[in-house]
């Protein structure tokens, strides 16, 4: 359909139907009031029915402060959807209000702009006084219940003025189309989002930052009391920044199906005063596994190191490692196994994924390590660094029932090191599958003799049976509900 022929047939009909366009409108509009604050229902309903049908010309109208919709780059056919809103004709009216000496656009500014090079005067339903504008927004809403491409800083933006006049969450939901959580939500958003992701929001959601991913990243870390605004603002720049850079990989749904908000959360609260935003946001922000800088059994730690004290070691070696430094759920730092090991030992090595400032943490403090598969490590390294180190060693191997391919031949391999004593912290909750058959995989299976344990007391039982030397209970914890034992086995 080509614009001229668009052009006149609706602007024809308009004219010669104003009168009914006007009756449904007002119709409309008195029917879908609803929920929301008296005073506000109370203007409308004495400024609507006088509305009336005018041909405007253009220089007459004026932008709108409040529209919902901005003109963006969408499609033409976008657009053309969008001009039936309100159901009154193929190309909806402009709804606007008298202001002064001229007429501002309450709805329709798409179609203004979209027409303006075209045309020189608009149908327009004209209400001829001036709207307070929590009124103004609470007709666009009415006209514009759950219309798809809306701006979402806008949108924003004028939830929050709503609010701040007194309108319910709950209200502005019935008005909008949203849920009431969805509503509330985004109330939070736009007042703690920093400036930063706020002005890329406004780009649009195909070339900015969405709201949707500011959710999903920043739920519970936003208004987080603890944090100074500024620390706040960075870290959450610092997580759309690494997001920009890997579009591909770090989705929504990953930020999602990963728990990001809560990792984040957890990090921030306590790494803020030690660390950059930058490493909080790559701390907290792992494709592998979720991230955490909080260690919720420290005296775990105190138990190996005793153990390891006892022992002697000339070497001593982390499998999977934590970085350096961790903190317990109250906040307060805790020196790892590898760092208290490096300061007493002079071999010391840890293998693991390092992540973000626990990377940073291992160079700090001068640790040798590898970042990556425990597993290749272990096929490629582990004879030669035994070799180097001679004498008595000491394997400590973190969250067993987490590890990816923990088994009784594992740690059967290990135990065949000469002098070596091998721990292990055996969690409950088995975590022992992979969804990448690669090479790796086929080596772990074949090299490493893969058993799947099914439970932690039948792995402990297991462990005291099958394997060659003697195995022993040195520790064990209950918290939050799970057990955790840490087990001593001597070549």
């Amino acid at each position: 359909m080509t614009t001229e022929l668009v052009t006149k047939r609706n602007y024809d009909s308009m004219l010669k139907e104003g009168d009914t366009i006007r009756d449904n409108f007002i119709q409309h509009v008195t029917k879908s009031l609803g929920d929301i604050p008296k005073s506000i229902r109370t203007e409308l309903e004495v400024a609507i029915p006088q509305t009336y049908f005018e041909m405007v010309q253009k220089c007459n109208l004026r932008h709108p402060k409040n529209d919902l919709k901005p003109a963006r780059d969408e499609e033409a056919g976008d657009i053309w959807e969008s001009f039936s809103a309100i159901n009154l004709l193929p190309l909806a009216p402009l709804v606007v209000m008298q202001v002064d000496g001229y007429k501002e656009i309450i709805d329709g500014m798409t179609r203004f702009d979209w027409w303006s090079t075209q045309l020189n005067e608009f149908g327009c339903l004209v209400i001829p006084v001036t709207l307070s504008d929590e009124a103004a927004i609470a007709l666009n809403l009415t006209l514009n219940t759950k219309r798809n491409g809306i701006n979402e800083t806008v949108q924003m933006d004028n939830f929050e003025r709503l609010a701040d006049a007194g309108w319910t969450p709950e209200q502005i939901a019935e008005r909008s189309g949203y849920s009431t959580a969805n509503v509330a939500l985004k109330l939070k958003m736009q007042k703690h989002l920093s400036p930063k992701i706020k002005t890329s929001m406004q780009l649009g959601q195909s070339r900015g930052w969405s709201n949707r991913k500011s959710e999903e990243a920043f739920d519970k870390l936003v208004d987080n009391e603890t944090i100074p605004q500024k620390t706040n603002w960075a870290i959450q720049d610092a997580v759309v920044d690494i997001v920009r850079t890997r579009v591909k990989e770090l989705t929504r749904d990953w930020m999602a199906g990963a728990d990001l908000d809560a990792a984040l959360e957890r990090n921030a609260n306590v790494m803020w005063k030690d660390y950059t935003p930058e490493q909080i946001a790559k701390s907290s922000i792992l494709t592998g596994e979720q991230s955490d800088f909080i260690c919720e059994h420290p005296d775990k730690i105190d138990a190996v190191e005793q153990i390891v004290n006892s022992v002697k070691p000339q070497w001593y070696l982390g499998l999977p490692s934590e970085g350096a430094i961790l903190y317990d759920t109250n906040g307060c730092k805790i020196e790892t196994n590898i760092l208290r090991a490096s300061k007493r030992i002079k071999k010391v090595y840890g293998v693991g994924f390092f992540e973000g400032a626990k990377k940073d943490d291992l160079k700090k403090f001068k640790i040798p390590h590898y970042q990556g598969d425990m597993f290749l490590w272990l096929d490629k390294k582990l004879k030669l660094y035994v070799k180097k180190c001679n004498g008595k060693g000491v394997i400590f191997i973190d969250s067993f029932g987490s590890l990816k391919y923990c088994s009784l031949p594992l740690l059967q391999r290990l135990l065949d090191i000469p002098n070596a004593t091998v721990l292990f912290l055996v969690q409950d909750k088995f975590g022992n599958s992979r969804n990448n058959k690669d090479k790796l995989e086929e080596d772990c299976w074949t090299y490493w003799g893969i058993e799947v344990p099914k439970n932690m007391k039948k792995f402990i039982r297991d462990a005291k049976n099958k394997l060659h030397n003697p195995v022993n209970e040195v520790w064990h914890s209950i918290n939050r509900g799970q057990k955790m034992y840490l087990l001593r086995a001597d070549s």
